[in-house]
């Protein structure tokens, strides 16, 4: 019996052993199997950071893709607008031309101004000098159409507001002073002048003016001037009306 004691001692050993054998492999086991999940955890995180990088710039992206198509469209928007003004103005361009074709014959001889006159209704001769600027008078009328002008006065007077072209010519004989001017009521608007030309001279000018009905225009010779004009009509003032306003 007492040499059993030993061999029981050793048998107990072993499964002492073997117990704390076993329980160290399972502690191992669990570590092993913590560091897997915790790796798997890391692997995860960074999936879904990655995934969220690639979300965000794709919406990085889409935004710069909405911001283009926002500009693109606001770009079509202004074409759109601009060639719908250009449309409504050529429109409006082909209404006034339709207009004025089918405007009634009476309405538009109502609008139609034009005089042509020259100074000497016969014969010929010199008006001047005089001390003071003096109104020429064009007595020899060609053309008045709506009897703007008055040959009594020698002065203009717009029927209607709109733009009016003038224009006068005066001839001067050799050895004198010719200078006359344009007026628009009481304001000096253009002049022609010649200084004692060797031989006859000539001059002429020309203006669009705006009036308004009831404006008047007239030429006036200068002082101490002279003017010519004979059966040739050297010396002579027109007008006529280009388009009412």
């Amino acid at each position: 019996m007492m040499k059993m004691a030993p061999i029981l001692q050793s048998v107990l050993m072993c499964f002492v052993l073997a117990a704390k054998a076993q329980d160290i492999t399972l502690t191992s086991f669990d570590i092993l199997y913590e560091l897997n999940e915790i790796k798997s955890l890391f692997e995860l995180k960074e999936t879904i950071e990655q995934t969220l990088k690639k979300q965000s710039d794709e919406m990085v992206q889409l935004k710069a893709r909405v911001q283009e198509l926002e500009e693109t469209n606001e770009a079509m928007k202004n074409a759109l607008e601009e060639t719908t003004m250009k449309i409504q103005e050529q429109e409006n361009h082909i209404k006034l031309l339709q207009s004025s074709v089918t405007e009634p014959t009476s309405q538009k001889r109502g609008k139609d101004i034009a005089f042509s006159a020259s100074l000497q209704s016969s014969g010929l001769g010199n008006i001047g000098p005089y001390n003071s600027e003096i109104g020429l008078v064009y007595k020899k009328v060609l053309t008045n159409i709506g009897k703007a002008y008055n040959s009594e006065t020698g002065i203009f007077t717009a029927p209607l507001k709109g733009v009016y072209y003038f224009r006068f010519y005066a001839h001067a004989k050799p050895g004198t002073k010719m200078a006359v001017s344009l007026y628009r009521n009481d304001s000096k608007v253009s002049s022609i002048f010649s200084w004692k030309p060797v031989t006859n001279g000539n001059a002429s000018n020309g203006v669009v003016l705006i009036l308004n009905s009831g404006d008047q225009v007239c030429t006036r010779l200068w002082g101490n001037a002279w003017v010519y004009d004979d059966d040739n009509n050297y010396t002579s003032f027109s007008g006529f009306l280009l388009f009412p306003l």
